[in-house]
């Protein structure tokens, strides 16, 4: 799996000559900017917007996004909107595209907190949250950057980083809660499987749940306090979910044979179904490699 990373994105603000427009509520704004005064640059600046005058100015409504992005801290993820909002608006008044490059690059650095956020939930144990940020730094991608862009390549890092730390949360559930993690990681790894059939991490990871919770089911039975009916049920439930990791499982091994992780999983996959040849088979696979 690769290792996540936040994106970092350097934006030089070109605010500057402001005051060259003769505009009194953005100019004052611009001087409350100047000095990290935000909540006050913020007073100044939504009364720009909202005049007849100022909010014909690319400019005005630049400092509004670079004044409410400086602010999202403070108020929450509510401001990072209105910045992006105000930047758009920029983007439209700009008739003659004399400050693309720069409402551009506004637009790029605030949507990449999108996507850190997603990682830092990915990192911080956060699972439940981390896709939908994710999802919004896509799309706006597509709105408002480049309605071209390919996202195959990070989709798959991201999802299997998702999936994964799904997968490893197993450790640290009560019995009643692997089911809902297995399938979590399932579906993500799912994802990327949809995008490359033949990702070694993804195959894996699906094999491998499926097999844990076969193997999780039989473990957790009783023989000497369970009925035959139960017993065969169990049985019954472990068979169907080791058949399912079975052939993702296999797909892995023929992605890459070398690895012992997954030769262990068909080794044990195949001793639970009773299929003694190719029990044998990886069984003796496995002992060579642990020579």
């Amino acid at each position: 799996m690769n290792r996540l990373k936040n994106i970092l994105l350097v934006v030089t603000f070109i605010l500057i000559s402001v005051g060259g427009y003769a505009q009194n509520y953005t100019a004052k704004a611009y001087k409350f900017y100047q000095v990290k005064q935000f909540d006050s640059a913020m007073l100044y600046i939504d009364s720009a917007v909202v005049s007849i005058d100022e909010s014909k100015y690319s400019k005005t409504w630049q400092l509004r996004g670079v004044v409410y992005r400086n602010l999202e801290a403070k108020h929450g993820i509510k401001y990072r909107e209105i910045a992006l909002q105000s930047f758009l608006e920029a983007r439209k008044v700009d008739t003659l595209n004399e400050f693309k490059l720069e409402i551009d690059s506004y637009i790029e650095n605030l949507n990449v907190r999108y996507y850190n956020d997603a990682v830092n939930n990915v990192l911080s144990g956060n699972l439940e949250k981390a896709e939908q940020p994710y999802l919004t730094y896509k799309q706006n991608y597509w709105a408002y950057l480049d309605e071209n862009k390919d996202f195959n390549a990070i989709d798959i890092q991201f999802y299997n980083a998702l999936a994964s730390a799904w997968f490893k949360r197993n450790t640290l559930v009560e019995s009643g809660e692997k089911k809902t993690v297995y399938s979590n990681a399932i579906r993500y790894f799912g994802k990327v499987l949809a995008i490359d059939s033949t990702n070694y991490s993804a195959n894996y990871g699906i094999g491998i749940s499926y097999y844990n919770q076969g193997a999780d089911v039989v473990e957790g039975m009783d023989p000497f306090s369970t009925d035959i009916e139960e017993i065969d049920r169990i049985q019954n439930e472990s068979i169907e979910l080791f058949k399912s990791g079975e052939p993702y499982l296999k797909k892995a091994f023929e992605i890459n044979p070398n690895e012992k992780e997954v030769v262990e999983g068909l080794t044990g996959i195949y001793y639970s179904l009773n299929e003694d040849k190719e029990y044998e088979y990886f069984q003796q696979l496995l002992n060579k490699m642990e020579e």
